[in-house]
């Protein structure tokens, strides 16, 4: 674990997070990268999420930045309310909610799918222009940037779809939707590409963590 966080460390620079996935793993092992300097987790499912942020405060440990990476069911949206950032908001409708019930200001991106044949969640490319339009009403909310997931069962490299989110960055820009735009994009086999087309939020699990404790 030491080795290959000092390994991804050296792959950083300031302007990029790294969110240690923790999902399916110990609250030991949270606190050994925890130890070693590393503040943000990541967790994909709310229960875990809830169960950790307890054992972190049953530690004394309050300083964790604490990132929802999973698919958002809309029965167990209310327990976001007081979380940091979530990286996988996918439906107006979950804006709507949220910024209702946030206890305080909430952190995300809108989750992209590139490939929609892929049964991936989120906005098309072509219909996130006019979300962003319609954003600013959400007073509790702050929208960083976008996020994706990157297909499975396709014949294309991920630096071909690094580059797609890289240019959809420049479009929003350009379209002056937002003045910044942060891209989480990146796990432990391909963050070095994702860097490369502008990721500054890199999700990392196995590469820290070795195999899940359990599923």
């Amino acid at each position: 674990m030491i080795d290959n966080l000092t390994y991804i460390n050296k792959k950083l620079n300031n302007q990029i997070t790294l969110v240690a996935v923790s999902k399916a793993q110990s609250f030991e092992a949270i606190k050994e990268l925890y130890d070693l300097g590393v503040r943000n987790f990541g967790e994909s499912y709310v229960q875990e999420l809830l169960c950790k942020i307890n054992l972190a405060k049953q530690n004394n440990i309050n300083d964790i930045i604490w990132h929802f990476l999973g698919n958002i069911q809309s029965n167990k949206i209310k327990s976001l309310i007081n979380i940091d950032f979530i990286h996988s908001i996918s439906k107006i409708s979950q804006l709507e909610i949220l910024d209702k019930i946030a206890l305080k200001k909430i952190n995300y991106f809108l989750q992209i799918n590139l490939l929609p044949t892929n049964n991936r969640l989120g906005f098309l490319e072509e219909e996130i222009f006019d979300v962003l339009k319609n954003i600013r009403k959400y007073k509790n909310l702050s929208c960083l940037g976008l996020m994706c997931v990157l297909p499975t069962k396709t014949t294309k490299t991920s630096d071909y779809w690094f580059e797609k989110m890289l240019i959809l960055k420049q479009q929003i820009v350009e379209k002056n939707l937002l003045t910044k735009v942060e891209l989480s994009m990146g796990m432990s086999d391909d963050f070095i590409e994702a860097i490369k087309y502008g990721s500054t939020f890199v999700r990392i699990g196995s590469r820290l963590f070795g195999k899940r404790v359990y599923k």
